[in-house]
């Protein structure tokens, strides 16, 4: 968009005016952000321009940090007693709650509510990530990041040239406090480790192959689908790993196995219910095409 205005006018000796045009680019999203536009006429930026000023209001933007979602401590299913109140728990919640004619996706989200209900009661939520958690934060380190916030803060408040010295020789010196404390922590990590256990771990990850049949075609099974039983649940359930990050769901592998025979039992219904559903989907799919097929 072109913002424009008459910004000079001059007269020939024929008395014909001619008027020139000053012009400023705005985009066009910006329009409604033009406040006002006016010519200086007592200002000449070049030859037979006058200077041209346009008004605009902006609002600040802020800047948002990253929001803290709070998590189960499900580290205390170590403990035996909390465990067995947590599956307690959710048992009480199971028989309380209503299981019939509910879709997959309803069925899942209930359940998912009583594990997430009953591990926050329990366990509680964490709240927050500490400042310093780092390994190599000690009393050294904290005590020099003080006396530089401290002089940082004389500096702003006297704004003398003594200030801002004192300032820097404290930002120097937290810096190599804190350089130093790092490289102390790496030493020690490495000294920790054990030559051979890391060797081996690294054979072992990098030259063993895992076996393969090099059979990358399967028979095509037709007929019903077979349901899925207990004892198909239960091994893949202890095959889980634990100790790893929740997904958007917030269930962990830890909740179920804690659960045991409830937990079991209720992803064996969710799995049947899923091929059950499946199975509704391609008879009515296959339902279709013959009615197409045969014209009604």
């Amino acid at each position: 968009m072109l913002v424009h205005i008459f910004s000079w006018k001059m007269t020939n000796f024929m008395e014909n005016v001619t008027v020139l045009k000053s012009y400023i680019m705005v985009r066009q999203e910006d329009k409604a952000k033009v406040c006002n536009v006016k010519v200086i006429s007592s200002e000449e930026c070049v030859p037979k321009h006058k200077l041209l000023l346009m008004d605009m209001w902006f609002k600040a933007t802020k800047t948002w940090h990253m929001k803290f979602e709070p998590r189960v401590h499900v580290w205390k299913l170590k403990e035996e007693k909390i465990c067995e109140e947590y599956r307690c728990m959710v048992g009480d919640k199971v028989e309380e709650a209503k299981w019939k004619g509910l879709c997959v996706n309803d069925y899942w989200q209930q359940m998912k509510g009583i594990m997430m209900e009953s591990a926050q009661d329990i366990y509680g939520m964490t709240k927050g990530l500490c400042r310093h958690k780092e390994m190599w934060w000690n009393e050294e380190v904290a005590e020099a990041v003080r006396e530089k916030k401290i002089k940082y803060g004389k500096w702003k408040k006297e704004n003398t040239k003594d200030a801002r010295m004192e300032y820097r020789k404290s930002r120097q010196n937290a810096k190599r406090v804190i350089s130093s404390a790092k490289e102390k922590k790496q030493k020690e990590c490495a000294n920790d480790l054990n030559d051979s256990e890391w060797k081996e771990y690294m054979e072992k990850l990098m030259n063993e192959e895992n076996e393969w049949d090099h059979k990358i075609s399967a028979e095509v099974k037709e007929g019903p689908a077979d349901w899925i039983r207990m004892a198909e649940v239960r091994a893949v359930l202890k095959k889980m790993k634990r100790h790893k990050a929740p997904g958007l769901s917030g269930v962990v592998a830890e909740m179920i196995q804690a659960t045991r025979d409830i937990g079991t039992q209720w992803i064996l219904d969710l799995c049947n219910c899923i091929v059950w559903y499946l199975c509704l989907q391609c008879f009515d799919a296959v339902g279709w095409a013959a009615g197409r097929a045969s014209g009604l």
